[in-house]
């Protein structure tokens, strides 16, 4: 009994788990539901060249900037969840855990990263607006290229998040979490590596493998929920 309990999740943490468990749900509805609503609700190409894009931000500003807020700012309640989830798996295997947590919370500060990129072409499109000359326009348009092209390119932020995912999700193997939400941890890996290699074909598309990313993180927030409440602690060993 001695050698299981010291495996199981530290319960002084409880605090940490229901932090993390709020902050993966609010994720989910922020950083994804409520923009997904948004991208849905206006014609947006996210193939428009500078010229256009600049003028798109004109007649949508509002928009814009909660649809890029929502995305990128709920990026650190992400990190909160990762921090409990490293807790709570923490005293099955150490090391894993360890480089879990930090790829996938160096993930979320790359996304954070993005808030001068989107923010600068929002600067840019009141520029724009109010330029006069044609050379004036023309060269707000190639810094709105430029910027465009990074907040579109298929960046480190991305592959990292899957892998954090998946070192996780090794360690989960092992007990705490069901094998279940290990196995579609690995399958976001994949998905993701799937997506990465066929961005340039389907573009924003690639993102499909959000669609394993959510329910994982939704299971990993009702799992630190049960851990915060003081729910029966599954013993390491959970085959189920």
């Amino acid at each position: 009994m001695a050698s299981e309990s010291k495996h199981l999740p530290d319960t002084s943490w409880k605090a940490l788990y229901r932090l993390g468990s709020v902050a993966a749900v609010l994720y989910v509805v922020l950083a994804v539901l409520i923009p997904l609503v948004l991208v849905v609700s206006v014609d947006y190409d996210f193939e428009l060249d500078g010229a256009a894009l600049l003028e798109f931000i004109a007649e949508h500003r509002t928009w814009w900037i909660t649809l890029q807020g929502l995305v990128l700012g709920p990026s650190v309640m992400l990190i909160f969840a990762f921090a409990a989830l490293y807790v709570a798996l923490r005293q099955l295997e150490k090391t894993i855990a360890a480089i879990a947590a930090l790829i996938a919370i160096s993930s979320q500060i790359l996304f954070l990263a993005y808030f001068p990129v989107v923010t600068g072409l929002a600067y840019l499109s009141d520029q724009f607006v109010a330029a006069v000359s044609p050379e004036r326009r023309a060269a707000l348009v190639g810094g709105a290229e430029a910027l465009a092209a990074m907040n579109n390119a298929y960046g480190p932020s991305d592959t990292m998040i899957a892998l954090g995912v998946l070192l996780y999700s090794l360690v989960m193997l092992k007990g705490v979490f069901r094998r279940s939400v290990a196995y579609l941890g690995m399958a976001v890996f994949v998905a993701a590596v799937i997506g990465a290699a066929l961005k340039p074909v389907v573009g924003a598309a690639y993102l499909w493998w959000w669609a394993l990313f959510v329910p994982w993180i939704i299971a990993v927030a009702i799992k630190l929920h049960t851990l915060a409440a003081g729910a029966a602690f599954q013993q390491p060993l959970n085959r189920g």
